[in-house]
């Protein structure tokens, strides 16, 4: 379950998240990558480096972790990592459209899929919204 391999699980448990409505759970997501890194760049911040050092090896941990169980979150957490260490503004739509298109150019019938179209605007919504939203939520306290 740690690395999304559903084939390990029986058919029972399977048929138990799906009844439930909570088998994306199982699924590897920018949520689970966005983790991994966290967690190491808090780690690593404990030895009081400075972030720029920090940044290279959660890269190499998240690259590690894309390379058992897949690839989309990976790239953008990645390519936001590399900005903080070249001092480089990270915006995210730029960096969603990045991803896009490396992921496009490695298999470009992945633009019919629908768990690709539906994790990028789901991303793209967020990220559109959280702008939008983050004002009014910070002026009302």
């Amino acid at each position: 379950m740690l690395l999304g391999q559903r084939h390990f699980s029986s058919p029972d448990v399977m048929t138990t998240f799906q009844r439930s409505g909570v088998s994306h759970l199982l699924a590897m997501s920018g949520l689970h990558v966005g983790l991994i890194a966290f967690s190491t760049f808090f780690f690593l911040k404990l030895f009081r480096l400075p972030n720029q050092i920090i940044c290279a090896p959660t890269i190499l941990v998240v690259i590690f972790y894309a390379g058992l169980v897949g690839l989309r979150a990976s790239i953008i957490t990645t390519l936001a990592l590399v900005a903080r260490i070249i001092d480089r503004d990270v915006d995210l739509i730029n960096l969603l459209i990045v991803t896009a298109l490396v992921l496009l150019t490695a298999n470009p019938t992945q633009i019919w899929g629908v768990g690709f179209q539906l994790s990028f605007v789901a991303t793209i919504s967020i990220v559109y919204f959280i702008g939008k939203w983050q004002p009014a939520v910070v002026n009302r306290f």
